[in-house]
């Protein structure tokens, strides 16, 4: 979980690195080779037909500024993140613990009685957790509501300006590279969010199987009916869909991404 957290983390990191970097190249080498402004954040003041000295301080005050604003709203990520990341851990985790639960009977020092109350005690345990889990992803889902619908909105936005650009942008070599990383970067932010919610859908999908294969059947006479209403009503909780949505519709998982994008490109290429 932290060695994935760690990559996003820095892929994020690198990406962002790369594509405000290169807003600062492509203007630089604009101001050295054409004598254009250096402009790389649309401001009220200074106007972009301003050449006096000030306003080229300004802008690269501002410029400096814009990184900074940049990685400190950003922090936000690192808290979702940690959140889809760990949630998705837990089920996995959770996985892993429903079918370990059949070790139990396989310990020879334990009459047949205590290896069924034992594991009827560890099975309950389990759906405590998983009702936990439950819970701990309502929260994310209702904290991040939010967050979720404005990501979804204004990247579909920013990726239906990008795409014109790159194709306005490709007999102009060094204006292809100023909107590529940025455009990758566009596409890799979506991804963090959608990406890991889905991976809490998949992972809490399989939780059903797990609890069934958890050993219930080493049960015998009443003390398999007890354990196989149990395994019953823990499946039937599990088996109920586990999906963060944004706008409390729009499903936040690998084929919405794709969905996205693809209605993105549409809208792009009807226009243009």
């Amino acid at each position: 979980m932290i060695r994935k957290l760690k990559a996003y983390l820095i892929a994020y990191a690198g990406s962002s690195f790369v594509a405000l970097t290169l807003y600062g190249v492509y203007s630089t080498v604009k101001y050295i080779t054409e004598d254009a402004p250096f402009i790389t954040v649309i401001t009220m003041w200074p106007e972009t037909h301003d050449r006096s000295n000030l306003a080229e301080m300004v802008r690269i005050v501002f410029y400096l500024f814009w990184w900074i604003s940049f990685y400190r709203d950003s922090a936000f990520y690192l808290i979702i993140l940690s959140m889809q990341i760990g949630l998705g851990h837990q089920y996995m985790n959770l996985q892993s613990y429903f079918y370990n639960l059949q070790r139990i009977f396989d310990d020879s020092e334990m009459s047949q009685k205590e290896k069924e109350d034992k594991y009827v005690e560890s099975f309950k345990y389990g759906i405590k957790l998983h009702t936990s889990t439950i819970w701990c992803t309502n929260q994310c889902q209702l904290i991040c509501s939010e967050i979720y619908a404005s990501q979804v909105l204004l990247l579909t936005i920013i990726l239906i300006n990008f795409l014109p650009a790159l194709v306005n942008s490709q007999e102009d070599t060094e204006l292809a590279c100023a909107h590529f990383p940025p455009f990758i970067f566009t596409l890799v932010t979506m991804g963090y969010v959608m990406w890991n919610a889905g991976d809490i859908t998949v992972e809490a999908a399989k939780l059903p199987d797990a609890m069934y294969s958890s050993g219930w059947e080493n049960c015998y006479d009443q003390s398999a009916v007890r354990v196989r209403k149990l395994v019953v009503i823990a499946m039937t909780q599990a088996q109920q869909p586990i999906v963060l949505t944004a706008f409390g519709v729009v499903e936040l998982s690998y084929e919405t991404y794709l969905a996205i994008l693809k209605s993105a490109y549409s809208v792009v290429s009807v226009f243009y």
